[in-house]
């Protein structure tokens, strides 16, 4: 019997064993099966389009199917890292050709190009350009890169030919490094909606050329671009003017007027040269000040009441706008108004984003941007960003105005008008403590007597685990101490973040 029973038990064992072993080979045989090789060649095809033009050729060897995909796909993006870290800019060159040569799509939606470029590719690059053009390109980027540098080295910058600025079928285009001659000034982008022009030489005659050839444009972007005195915008679809840093050296004493009276937004970016006098932006409502003007450029006597009649004018150019951006070297200035001249024009925004460390130079420009902006509904504060763009200091002022940096929200007895009846919302994003922020908050729920809720989202970095279990160790205990203090309004609720 226990012979049988053995036997049974074995040819049991035997017998399940083998339908796992089946089961397992099976399961392989699923999972080995080339599911992405069964899917639609037009599906394919838009995978690829998401790959850089080198990569998306090189699944050429998968199989059969994938031989010639790649010549289908409606997007073109050259960028070798390699190869130009290499210095070897002539294969990548041939390399462009070899591939455009073999491109079959009927048509391109997007068309990028990053090269160190030499005059010696004039006329490849034309070609490529020409390429693009013939196939109705709708996104078309050259970033020739290589041209920032001193000209008697690498020639000029690219000169865009003539029938390019004829291009009907481009709806957005970013331009890097090129540049426009006499024979261009016939522009007709008739399709344009956004348009990126960086390190270029520009003039009010071109520029105002480019505006009138570009009807249906609703985006432009400026980045560190020179030659410009003035800068009219009058059209009615144009919406949205970035400008990023400003690169003209022998015209610091001047200064670059925006005049736009249909603008509905507006970002002045970066480091600049020259000052930025904004003279009818009537229908803004919303601008972004996240620039530092470089020591010694647009006030010529670099006192801090020349750069405190900057701010001053710009703020009153923006007085109507309803969502207003400030970052570090504008807070700054504002605290020079805050703690010398004690004005500052009334501001009529609702929603103020703050970008600031909280840096002890930081905090009576922000209790006056706060006083002033007397409708305030919300408040952000963003952490995140370094606080690289500060404001110079001279030694004599910080001497003669030198104040308690610790107990400064404390020590605040005005009201500000904007606590007793309007604020409702606070965000803190990338808060990581510190005792100037922790007064901050304080004062906020002290005072705010309408508030509803105030938000604060820790900081996020790449730490070893024991550091960051003592970092919410640490912040847990702040939390508990931000929790306890006094609220002004019964119905504000503190939300924590991780």
């Amino acid at each position: 019997m226990e012979s049988e029973s053995s036997s049974a038990d074995e040819l049991h064992d035997g017998f399940f064993s083998r339908r796992r072993a089946d089961g397992f080979e099976s399961f392989l045989k699923k999972k080995s099966v080339d599911r992405i090789s069964s899917l639609p060649d037009t599906v394919l095809v838009h995978i690829l389009s998401f790959l850089p033009t080198k990569d998306a050729i090189k699944t050429t060897v998968l199989s059969k199917k994938w031989q010639f995909l790649w010549t289908l796909v409606p997007t073109l993006h050259f960028y070798d890292p390699k190869l130009l870290r290499n210095g070897d800019i002539h294969s990548f060159v041939n390399f462009i050709d070899q591939t455009l040569i073999l491109h079959n799509a009927p048509k391109i939606t997007k068309f990028r190009l990053e090269l160190d470029y030499y005059a010696v590719f004039k006329s490849r690059v034309n070609l490529w350009v020409r390429f693009a053009v013939r196939r109705e390109v709708e996104e078309l980027d050259l970033d020739l890169l290589g041209a920032k540098v001193i000209e008697e080295f690498y020639g000029k910058p690219y000169k865009l030919p003539i029938n390019f600025c004829m291009c009907s079928t481009v709806t957005k285009l970013s331009l890097r490094y090129c540049r426009f001659t006499y024979r261009n000034r016939t522009i007709c982008w008739k399709s344009i909606k956004s348009l990126s022009l960086g390190y270029m030489q520009l003039t009010d005659a071109l520029i105002r050329d480019i505006l009138l050839g570009t009807p249906v444009l609703e985006v432009l972007e400026l980045r560190e671009c020179s030659g410009l005195n003035r800068l009219d915008i009058n059209s009615e679809r144009l919406n949205r003017l970035g400008i990023y840093g400003y690169g003209d050296f022998c015209k610091s004493d001047s200064d670059l007027v925006i005049s736009a009276p249909k603008l509905r937004s507006l970002g002045i970016y970066g480091l600049f040269r020259r000052k930025c006098r904004l003279v009818n932006v009537k229908s803004l409502d919303d601008a972004t000040l996240k620039f530092k003007l470089l020591d010694g450029h647009g006030n010529r006597d670099n006192s801090d009441k020349g750069y405190c009649k900057i701010m001053e004018e710009l703020l009153l150019s923006l007085i109507s706008v309803k969502n207003l951006t400030i970052a570090t070297w504008c807070i700054q200035v504002s605290s020079i108004l805050e703690v010398v001249i004690k004005h500052l024009p009334l501001l009529l925004v609702k929603c103020l984003i703050l970008v600031t460390r909280f840096d002890k130079w930081d905090l009576p420009g922000i209790k006056c941007l706060l006083s002033q902006s007397i409708l305030l509904e919300k408040l952000l504060v963003d952490m995140h960003s370094p606080s690289t763009s500060q404001f110079s200091f001279d030694k004599k002022f910080i001497d003669s105005y030198n104040f308690d940096g610790e107990n400064y929200w404390a020590s605040q007895k005005l009201v500000i008008p904007c606590l007793k009846n309007h604020l409702k919302t606070v965000e803190i994003t990338g808060f990581s403590g510190g005792q100037h922020a922790i007064g901050f908050i304080q004062f906020i729920l002290k005072n705010a007597l309408v508030l509803e809720k105030m938000v604060i989202c820790a900081k996020r970095a790449e730490q070893p685990r024991w550091m960051k279990d003592s970092k919410a160790k640490e912040l847990l205990e702040v939390v508990q101490k931000m929790l306890s203090f006094r609220r002004a309004s019964a119905s504000a609720e503190i939300l924590f973040s991780w």
